[in-house]
């Protein structure tokens, strides 16, 4: 998790075979309490144990593994995977943003919803760092600029997917 005032590296505290994106956008409260957090981003007098986290000062939340696939039969959903570059906190985020069919990747980037939006095949860059994921939930009012991005053959965006909907597990 990347917030405006440091990493942490913790698990969430949210039901099993919750999405990460549904954790995030699930919670009826301001803050996202972190179980034990591996890297405290603050120092003293902070130390090991659980943590409250206001949701506001979140930027993105990054899973640390890969969810196991799930199985079983689900309502599919006809999406467009539209490249989209974003300015979130630091860090210059490219990634793919699902939107209906004939939607406008801006337009879904900005309205009004759950404040967590899903990216995928994103890399992510900040002074002296880089890092590419296969997901992000990026926090939509932590998002200064959005701009489309040209398609690329190269790069699987930009074309129409079968999205799965439905819990998938989180980690």
């Amino acid at each position: 998790m990347r917030t405006t005032f440091g990493t942490f590296e913790a698990s969430l505290t949210c039901s099993a075979g919750m999405r990460t994106l549904d954790a995030v956008n699930q919670l009826s409260s301001s803050v996202v309490i972190l179980r034990a957090p591996v890297v405290p981003a603050l120092g003293p007098p902070f130390g090991p144990g659980r943590l409250a986290i206001v949701k506001s000062s979140i930027l993105f939340v990054q899973e640390l593994e890969t969810p196991p696939a799930t199985s079983g039969s689900r309502p599919r959903c006809r999406f467009w995977q539209s490249p989209v570059a974003l300015r979130v906190g630091e860090f210059i985020v490219e990634g793919s943003v699902h939107v209906p069919i004939g939607g406008d990747p801006l337009l879904r980037i900005h309205q009004s919803g759950p404040a967590f939006l899903a990216l995928t095949s994103v890399v992510a860059r900040a002074s002296g760092s880089e890092f590419e994921a296969p997901f992000l939930a990026v926090n939509r009012f932590q998002i200064a600029a959005a701009q489309k991005l040209p398609e690329r053959e190269e790069n699987p965006v930009g074309r129409a997917a079968d999205v799965e909907t439905g819990p998938v597990p989180a980690s």
